[in-house]
């Protein structure tokens, strides 16, 4: 067993990157149990602040198991369905489902994550409210509630604080839907960014989206300009929809940080991923996020964020747990790598 959570990883790949002094607020929820005890157990052995983590009793503290795929990925990822607009929300019953991958070393996941979406209420964020409208940047992620997300959204946005939404899946990526104009940044893959869209523009057709998600799978390694061609009709939707920035992570292609050009145009920097020697992907993404935010709340452009998140996401890639150890020591080779990167930018 190990600690693991989105967020909980972002907050501690932060807290290694910033050092403890700078170390985030991690709001969530866990319950009165062993789960629990091991996780409240671990972040006070980082010296981490744990204010913001409430307790619970008659529930379980959340929990994914993962199944790790050593051949070729064989399955298709889960598809859109039908009822899956942005107001018809009707995601709950993923909540304890079995997700299948494709194109990773992930082979499938289930997750049991209720506690955090029954039981952390928008009222639960009150006694917060100080911390998330003076924060330098607020990060959520999709195992919130849309009920709770939306709050959180609306307290930072009514401070101007920026916002920095982790997608998680492809089920849970549209709960932020009815507030994309508050989001800053996004992080989905290109499975994920397929379902924000159809979520929100009706113009995007089911049938259609689940047919290209398909194509993407079956497509083996394509390149990157041929997946960004492909997306462009939905990075276009929620862009439109407000958010400023989509940090689109491509595998094995990189990532490419995605914004509107003169308003209708979409405007694509793609960074090529780093060589690794991959050990683990299970906490890879929440590196990126972690790099790139400890970039942003230092005042560098969201590139170079990207670049540096990648670079996290590397290490990571190359470590035995969900978080690299020390990474405040690797500073200045983080810092190399994340330059070496931009200089291989490729804009479309």
């Amino acid at each position: 067993m190990t600690s693991g959570g989105v967020a909980r990883n972002v907050a501690q790949c932060l807290a290694s990157l910033l050092g403890p002094e700078n170390a985030p607020m991690l709001i969530s929820i866990i319950g009165q149990d062993s789960a629990g005890d091991l996780l409240l157990q671990h972040w006070q052995s980082l010296k981490l602040p744990c204010n913001g983590i409430l307790r619970k009793g008659g529930v379980s503290t959340p929990m994914t198991s993962y199944i790790f795929n050593q051949g070729k990925p064989h399955a298709y990822y889960c598809l859109i369905p039908a009822f899956q607009r942005a107001n018809k929300m009707a995601d709950s019953a993923f909540s304890e489902s079995i997700c299948i991958y494709a194109g990773g070393d992930v082979a499938a996941s289930v997750a049991d994550v209720k506690t955090v979406e029954d039981h952390l209420k928008p009222a639960d964020l009150q006694p917060f409210r100080f911390h998330l409208q003076q924060a330098s940047i607020v990060m959520l992620d999709a195992n919130l509630s849309p009920e709770t997300l939306e709050a959180a959204c609306h307290m930072a946005h009514a401070a101007n604080v920026p916002i920095w939404f982790e997608p998680v899946s492809v089920p849970k990526s549209v709960r932020a839907s009815r507030v994309l104009s508050c989001i800053t940044y996004v992080s989905p893959n290109a499975h994920e960014l397929i379902a924000m869209a159809v979520a929100i523009d009706s113009t995007h057709s089911t049938e259609l989206a689940n047919k290209l998600l398909l194509q993407m799978a079956a497509g083996g390694a394509m390149s990157a300009a041929k997946q960004l061609h492909l997306l462009v009709p939905f990075l276009t939707s929620v862009l439109k929809a407000g958010v400023k920035h989509v940090m689109l992570t491509l595998g094995s292609q990189g990532a490419a940080l995605c914004t509107l050009r003169s308003g209708t145009d979409v405007l694509a920097q793609h960074l090529p991923a780093l060589p690794a020697r991959i050990v683990n992907t299970n906490g890879a993404g929440d590196c990126l996020v972690a790099g790139s935010l400890a970039c942003l709340v230092q005042g560098q452009t969201p590139i170079s964020a990207l670049a540096f998140g990648m670079a996290v996401a590397k290490e990571g890639l190359e470590g035995e747990g969900n978080v690299p150890a020390e990474l405040s020591a690797q500073a200045h080779a983080l810092s190399a790598a994340s330059k070496a990167l931009l200089e291989r930018m490729v804009t479309t």
